[in-house]
């Protein structure tokens, strides 16, 4: 196997090593930044002869500091993300159709995993992966209205506490003791939590989910064409 870029590996861990207050500390992010690095490269190499028992092709790997590389890898990703947003809601919708009694809190976790995975694809990444700018993608006004719904049901309520409008509560205030100079109360906190379908008009967004993800398949196409020169004078070289 030819690594055309043959480029010192990243290793996260043992950089955070570099930065601990004792050696011992160091000493435990090594030995795990090396039996990560072990781990990878061992699934690597499944992969790989999963790959070559497929095909008589020659193959090429790809290294970590190959132009392209992570822009390649971040796509497919998003692609794979979108594709386990659209298959959560279907399922969702299979579930519920075919069992009267199916728990609401499965269909609400299923929800969850859509949106999550639609979510961040869009959310930029401090660790060198590409994101989805919206402007780019989200073309339609009905595919903006569908993708701000999505994305602040992540924001206000999955992800973080916000007002939306799957939590409503109140504060209610009984009286306890009454005197001529003092009252006390007991407060409670009632909470109504919806669970189930998140959204109803799920094959709208199962549609909008799948031209969005035409899209990206697009944008990768590109970048594997723009790779397809870089790989080819890397081997007459």
């Amino acid at each position: 196997m030819l690594n055309l870029t043959k480029g010192s590996a990243k290793e996260s861990a043992l950089s955070t090593a570099d930065k601990c207050d004792n050696e011992k500390e160091c000493e435990i992010h090594r030995d795990a930044g090396n039996n990560l690095k072990k781990m990878n490269q061992e699934l690597e190499k499944q992969v790989l002869d999963i790959i070559k028992s497929e095909t008589d092709a020659q193959l090429w790997t790809i290294g970590e500091d190959a132009k392209l590389r992570m822009p390649i890898i971040s796509y497919q990703l998003i692609i794979n993300d979108l594709q386990i947003a659209v298959d959560s809601i279907k399922k969702a919708v299979i579930l519920t159709e075919k069992f009267e009694k199916l728990d609401d809190l499965i269909v609400s976790a299923l929800w969850t995993q859509a949106i999550m995975r639609y979510s961040r694809c869009f959310k930029k990444s401090d660790d060198g992966y590409s994101s989805l700018e919206p402007e780019k993608y989200i073309v339609s006004n009905r595919s903006k209205t569908f993708h701000s719904t999505l994305i602040s049901i992540r924001d206000s309520f999955l992800a973080h506490r916000g007002k939306n409008d799957f939590e409503h509560h109140m504060v209610v205030a009984t009286l306890l003791k009454k005197s001529k100079r003092s009252y006390q109360f007991n407060f409670q906190v009632p909470s109504l939590h919806i669970q189930g379908h998140f959204i109803k008009n799920h094959k709208s967004i199962i549609k909008h989910i799948e031209t969005l993800q035409r899209r990206v398949s697009f944008t990768l196409d590109k970048k594997c064409r723009a790779l397809d020169r870089i790989v080819w004078n890397e081997i007459k070289t």
